[in-house]
């Protein structure tokens, strides 16, 4: 079952999913292209490594998150770790659109 809270803009649902692969990660982000979601990366940082090597990382396309937004949406997706472990955080559910988050079977594997 998803992690949920509530912000101004909706609640907000938090999945998390080990073992994606790169290919599925990056198909995944197609779909989201073709459904009309915005799509721009993220590079998190801390004060010791500094903006400067952020900027570098993000210049080459190393990002930490994808940024999808789209109407009231906004999906950060973490991308896959070593272990393809990808955190999914969906901000501006209605609280119908949370309810039903519920009645989705979610695979074991």
């Amino acid at each position: 079952m998803p992690e949920r809270s509530h912000t101004a803009y909706g609640i907000v649902a938090r999945m998390l999913f080990s073992g994606v692969r790169k290919e599925q990660f990056a198909a995944y982000l197609d779909k989201l292209r073709n459904a009309g979601f915005q799509l721009r990366g993220a590079v998190y940082y801390s004060a010791e490594a500094g903006q400067a090597a952020a900027q570098q990382r993000a210049k080459s396309g190393d990002y930490d998150a994808v940024i999808a937004t789209k109407d009231t949406r906004n999906l950060t997706i973490t991308v896959p770790s070593g272990d393809g472990r990808v955190t999914f955080d969906l901000d501006g559910l209605t609280q119908a659109e949370s309810d039903a988050l519920d009645a989705v079977s979610v695979p074991s594997a």
